[in-house]
């Protein structure tokens, strides 16, 4: 065989080595690994955008933030050089409003290195994601919860003030 050839399979197999072990790290993420042949070398990784009923406009990312490069963790002022998984929350895009229903609470997780408030990113600590993850879906489940209890109520009190008003209306009559 060619011995370029040899030669590029060898990569490819050190290369499916890696990813079978970064895989196992990260079984959550264990098929687009594997799929993709991804490995822990890259500095930024765009892993999925959706996880159960949460989904992430702008993806789960793996990132290796280092402040003495571009890749800074936003708003975050220490120096670092550290790898974590980011997650933006886009609550417009998530459930058409800007209440965050408690989304800054999964920041008290000690799951989370950092939350940037002003732009409802958490940085999350790899070890933890899939944790993390179940956190903030309960999360959404809740804030979910929480909008159709808030309409339902809106609701019934516009149908009590047209009940009102159709009271008012027949005992004038």
């Amino acid at each position: 065989m060619n011995t370029k050839y040899l030669q590029e399979l060898e990569e490819l197999k050190t290369k499916m080595e890696k990813a079978e072990i970064f895989a196992s790290k990260f079984p959550i993420f264990e098929k687009i690994i594997l799929d993709w042949k991804i490995t822990w070398e890259l500095s930024y990784i765009k892993f999925w955008e959706r996880y159960k009923e949460l989904y992430l406009y702008w993806w789960i990312n793996y990132v290796h933030y280092d402040n003495k490069t571009n890749r800074k963790i936003s708003n975050y002022w220490l120096d670092h050089d550290i790898v974590l998984f980011n997650l933006y929350f886009n609550t417009v895009s998530l459930y058409d409003s800007n209440s965050t229903y408690w989304l800054e609470e999964l920041w008290n997780s000690k799951w989370v290195f950092f939350f940037d408030r002003s732009n409802s990113t958490f940085y999350v600590y790899p070890e933890h994601i899939e944790s993390f993850l179940d956190l903030a879906n309960e999360w959404y489940n809740n804030a979910i919860k929480e909008i159709k209890f808030e309409k339902a109520k809106l609701d019934n009190e516009i149908l009590l003030k047209r009940i009102e008003e159709n009271n008012k209306i027949i005992n004038n009559k």
